[in-house]
């Protein structure tokens, strides 16, 4: 270290190294690390168990910052695909309003259109998609396809839905498809309409709305008549 050996006139001991600034910095400091560390490792750190999947920088495993990052991109990619879906599907019916509220027609009478209008939307009892509230893409639909067993004509209804995330269905939704070859005719397939309600399963899977075309056209299916944010009376379509 450079140090150099003197002799003191003056002291009984006789001799001694003089030792240079820089070791002896260094002798303090391995001296004080000796001291602190100790201290240190006695202090309990809690640590979150999400610290590492939080941390893309995770200094124990290089992987656990990938895992991370893998996490967060596939939870984006499937927040994306459910939002892409149901635009899509929006686009497909014409439907482009904001906060994924469409706008609906629903055919019934005279007499349970006011009701409706006061009281709200009650379930059917049967269906293709089961018991649920049935809505025409547009106005026009709704002259023919208001024919099942819960189904009246003579009284329209524009309504405003909020569909949340929709799910397509096959055109025969909920119903047996054997039950439907079976009875080929139009009573036999009225027959064939399921009565389960569907809206719970649908519900659990994530999805609010059902998308689904029987042959003439397509029909919008809800299970919660809280979507429904407005309705009004109009015109029967001519």
């Amino acid at each position: 270290f450079g140090s150099s050996l003197f002799c003191s006139q003056s002291a009984s001991y006789g001799c001694a190294f003089a030792l240079p600034a820089a070791f002896l910095n260094l002798a303090m400091l391995s001296r004080l690390a000796g001291i602190l560390l100790p201290l240190a490792l006695s202090v309990e750190v809690e640590v979150s168990p999400n610290a590492l999947l939080n941390d893309d920088e995770c200094t124990e495993a290089e992987e656990c910052g990938l895992q991370a990052l893998q996490m967060r991109s596939a939870s984006l990619a499937e927040s994306l695909e459910e939002v892409d879906e149901t635009e899509a599907i929006g686009a497909e019916l014409n439907q482009t309003g904001h906060h994924k509220i469409w706008t609906l027609y629903h055919a019934t009478s005279p007499s349970i259109g006011p009701l409706i209008l006061k009281e709200g939307f009650k379930e059917g009892h049967t269906g293709w998609c089961g018991a649920g509230i049935y809505f025409g893409n547009t106005a026009k639909e709704t002259m023919w396809k208001a024919i099942g067993v819960d189904s009246h004509q003579g009284y329209l209804l524009e309504v405003k839905v909020r569909v949340g995330r929709v799910k397509r269905m096959p055109r025969h939704c909920i119903t047996s498809e054997t039950c439907l070859n079976a009875h080929p005719t139009l009573s036999g397939r009225i027959g064939c309409l399921s009565y389960k309600h569907y809206g719970p399963e649908l519900h659990k899977e994530g999805y609010e709305t059902i998308v689904f075309n029987p042959g003439d056209g397509n029909e919008i299916v809800i299970y919660d008549k809280n979507q429904v944010v407005a309705m009004k009376h109009i015109p029967m379509p001519r």
